[in-house]
C-alpha cells in the first residue's frame, strides 16, 4: 500500500509567519504540502487509505522568496525608446557550475547523529568553488561555513524540542536536517538514503543545481505516533491560530520547500517517505519554487525509486485522494503504453495535484525519470530556464531542442527499458 501526500492552503500561511526557532532566523517558506502512501493499482476508489500529507499554495506567498531573481515585475508598457535606457545584457551563466558557483565535492556523503563529533575539515562542505568562476576561492571559508551552518541546526533542533515539548533525535546530512523520533539505527538509514540520492543526482548532472538544500534552512521532522504527530500540528497551529489545520491531522504528514513531516509508524519505509519529500525540497530549491506540480511529484516520485526501487508516495492538494498503485510504477508505465493509454503532456503540464488518478501520478513520475535520465543536462537547463520564469512546455524544448510531440515519442520507446 503506498501512502500520499496531500496540499492544505491554510499551512502556506501557517508556516509563512512561523517564529524563529531556538532565536534562529526563520527558515520556514510557504509552500507546504501533504502526503500518503500510494495505494495498488486501480483507477477506481478504495477503502480509506491511512497516512496522507497536504501542500500549500504559492498564490498565498506573501513575499519574494529569499533569492529570487529580479526583473519579473508588472510592466506598464514599452517605454519611449529616446527615454529609454538600452537594457544591459544578462551575465551569462558559467557553462561549468550552470551559476551556482560550486561544483559537486566527491566524498561520501556526512550522516551525523546527536552526540557524535561535527565533523571537521570538508566534512560538512558539500561543494568545491567552480574553477572557471571561482577560482582563487579561499576553500577554508567553504568548510567554516558548513560547520557554521550544522552547528545552526543543532541550536535550532534544541530550540525546537523545547518549544514543541516533543522528544526528537538530531540528524544531519550536508542538505538536510532530520528531527527524528526513530532510533539512531533508523534515522542514520533515513540520512543514508538522502546522502545517496543527492550523490546520484550531482554525478549524472555533474553541478549542484539539484542539490542546494542546507541543514540550518532545510528541515525534516519524523514523528513515530499519531499522539506525537497531534501534538506537532498543535504546536504549528498555536504559531498561527488563523490557519486550518484539519487536512494535515486526517494525513501521514505535511511536504514542503524549507519543512516537510511525515508520520513513520504508517507501514511506509521511513526511507521512502523522506526520499519523496527530499524531491520535492531540492526540486522548490533549484527552481526557486517555480517548479509546476507535475514535474515536482515526478521528481519526488523519482527520488524515491531511483534510491529504494518502488513508489510508495504520492502527493495531493486540497482534499484527500485516495488511488490505487502497484508498487513498481515503471511496470504501470508499461503497462499503460501497451494498452495505448498513455495521454499527452499537453494534459500532463496543468495538473494539480487535485484529484489527479493513477496514470496522472505515474506519468509525472515516468516523464520526469525520462527527461533527466535521457539528457541530465539538458534537464538541468530545462530547471533553470524555468526558475527565471518560463513555463514548463517552452523551457523544456529550449532545453532539450526538440518539440514536445518528439520528446512524448521517445518517452513512449523508453518506458520499455526501465524495470
Amino acid at each position: 500500500m503506498a501512502r500520499a501526500f496531500g496540499w492544505f492552503l491554510a499551512l502556506v500561511l501557517a508556516l509563512s509567519a512561523f517564529p524563529a526557532i531556538g532565536g534562529e532566523p526563520n527558515p520556514f517558506l510557504p509552500r507546504e504540502e501533504e502526503e500518503e502512501d500510494a495505494p495498488a493499482a486501480e483507477p477506481k476508489k478504495t477503502e480509506k487509505t491511512p497516512g496522507r500529507t497536504a501542500t500549500q499554495d504559492p498564490k498565498f506567498l506573501p513575499f519574494t522568496p529569499e533569492g529570487q531573481a529580479p526583473g519579473n515585475e508588472k510592466q506598464d508598457g514599452p517605454k519611449p525608446a529616446p527615454q529609454a535606457a538600452p537594457a544591459p545584457a544578462p551575465a551569462a551563466v558559467c557553462e561549468s557550475c550552470k551559476g551556482t558557483g560550486y561544483l559537486p565535492f566527491r566524498q561520501p556523503g556526512v550522516a551525523w547523529i546527536q552526540g557524535e563529533p561535527i565533523p571537521g575539515g570538508r566534512g560538512p562542505a558539500p561543494y568545491q568553488p567552480c574553477p572557471k568562476c571561482k577560482a582563487g576561492l579561499d576553500a577554508a571559508g567553504l568548510e567554516a561555513d558548513g560547520q557554521r551552518r550544522m552547528n545552526v541546526a543543532v541550536s535550532r533542533h534544541a530550540g525546537l524540542r523545547q518549544e514543541s515539548g516533543l522528544n526528537f533525535l538530531l540528524g544531519q546530512t550536508r542538505h538536510v536536517a532530520v528531527h527524528s523520533q526513530l532510533d539512531a539505527n533508523r534515522t542514520r538509514a533515513v540520512l543514508a538514503a538522502l546522502n545517496a540520492f543527492t550523490d546520484l543526482v550531482q554525478q549524472s548532472t555533474g553541478v549542484t543545481t539539484l542539490a542546494q538544500t542546507r541543514p540550518d534552512t532545510h528541515e525534516i521532522v519524523v514523528i513515530n505516533d499519531q499522539a506525537s504527530y497531534s501534538k506537532w500540528l498543535d504546536y504549528l497551529q498555536k504559531q498561527q491560530p488563523g490557519s486550518d489545520f484539519s487536512l494535515a491531522k486526517g494525513s501521514g504528514g505535511m511536504v514542503g520547500w524549507k519543512l516537510s513531516t511525515f508520520r513513520s509508524d504508517k507501514g511506509t519505509p521511513p526511507e521512502n517517505c523522506a526520499l519523496h519529500q527530499f524531491g520535492w525540497m531540492l526540486m522548490e530549491e533549484a527552481t526557486n519554487g517555480k517548479a509546476p506540480a507535475w514535474l515536482k511529484e515526478g521528481f519526488g516520485a523519482y527520488a524515491e525509486n531511483a534510491i529504494t526501487r518502488k513508489n510508495l508516495m504520492y502527493t495531493f492538494h486540497y482534499e484527500k485522494n485516495e488511488v490505487q498503485f502497484g508498487q513498481n510504477w515503471n511496470e504501470d508505465a508499461q503497462k499503460f503504453a501497451k494498452e495505448q493509454k498513455l495521454k499527452p503532456w499537453e494534459y500532463i503540464f496543468p495538473l494539480d495535484l487535485i484529484g489527479m488518478k493513477p496514470l496522472d501520478y505515474i506519468s509525472c513520475y515516468s516523464m520526469t525519470s525520462f527527461l533527466i535520465q535521457a539528457n541530465p543536462k539538458a534537464f538541468v537547463d530545462m530547471l533553470l530556464k524555468i526558475r527565471a520564469g518560463t513555463d514548463s512546455k517552452t523551457a523544456m524544448e529550449a532545453a532539450y531542442k526538440r518539440k514536445v510531440p518528439e520528446l512524448q515519442a521517445a518517452w513512449g520507446q523508453w518506458i520499455f527499458t526501465q524495470r
